[in-house]
């Protein structure tokens, strides 16, 4: 079982609007926060709600990417730092990077100009 700081969902300040929104996905909204102890985070938040059959599905979902980003360490994979409990969701807080996000990246211009040199060599 997994061991990680809770901190309380009042100890989190976000303006729930727009500005603070990171991305959205099938199962979580990620949105950043600023935490009291830790300053600026990311809290990746898997609402639970529907059937029991579909809230099951989404706890082993979380338990699931709990134990993957606890398991992982490594200087570009963002570290998870705890957890919390806002309303009917679940969330994961992590560290907040602001250098954008993995799809703007791929479809740069940048990279896409690296692999191509790449594949000429």
């Amino acid at each position: 079982m997994l061991s990680l700081p809770f901190y309380a969902a009042s100890s989190l300040k976000t303006s729930w609007d727009n500005d603070d929104l990171i991305g959205r996905g099938r199962f979580a909204t990620v949105r950043k926060c600023k935490l009291d102890k830790l300053g600026e985070v990311a809290v990746k938040c898997f609402c639970v709600q529907g059937s029991l059959e579909k809230q099951n599905e989404t706890l082993k979902e979380i338990l699931r990417e709990f134990d993957v980003l606890y398991r992982l360490h490594h200087n570009n994979i963002v570290q998870i730092v705890g957890t919390t409990k806002w309303a009917n969701c679940i969330d994961i807080i992590m560290e907040c990077v602001d250098s954008g996000n993995l799809k703007d990246l791929l479809t740069s211009s940048c990279y896409f100009q690296l692999e191509r040199i790449e594949k000429k060599c």
